[in-house]
């Protein structure tokens, strides 16, 4: 995944629920995972994952997981987990949300500020700090000056 610093490109997708997923969506941090079926790491990480989602600041809209699997291959035991904590986009391998991640391994996770910029990123749930607010945010004696 993109490393710290860098912009996500745009992307959008389409939701197991059926829901539109895109560059554009975020209010807050996005916290981000994606999992290849098939990769032993990914098993041990995605539970770790589907635990931080559910105490993410934002609830599920500000999850997106997603489910890398070829057409041979059944999601499933990796969606399971993540539903109803994360949205999920089941893609094939070099699908457009992994690339505009810039994803080349897995598991790869991040969490992503409201302007696109990956905030953090790594193989493990443990990389990632915990929620803050964005060192983008103006602080309030900023927020006021000149009004």
């Amino acid at each position: 995944m993109l490393p710290a610093g860098s912009a996500v490109e745009e992307y959008a997708a389409t939701t197991l629920d059926g829901a539109t997923v895109s560059s554009g969506d975020a209010g807050g941090v996005l916290l981000v995972g994606f999992f290849s079926i098939g990769c032993t790491h990914c098993t041990t990480q995605l539970p770790k994952f589907a635990e931080r989602a559910r105490g993410h600041a934002g609830g599920r809209d500000l999850v997106l997981a997603v489910v890398v699997a070829d057409e041979t291959q059944d999601p499933k035991p990796y969606v399971g987990p993540l539903t109803g904590v994360a949205r999920v986009v089941h893609e094939g391998p070099a699908g457009p949300v992994a690339h505009a991640f810039g994803v080349t391994g897995f598991p790869a996770m991040g969490l992503v500020d409201p302007d696109g910029t990956v905030r953090a990123s790594g193989s493990q749930v443990t990389a990632l700090p915990q929620d803050a607010p964005s060192a983008r945010v103006a602080a309030p004696a900023e927020a006021t000056a000149g009004v």
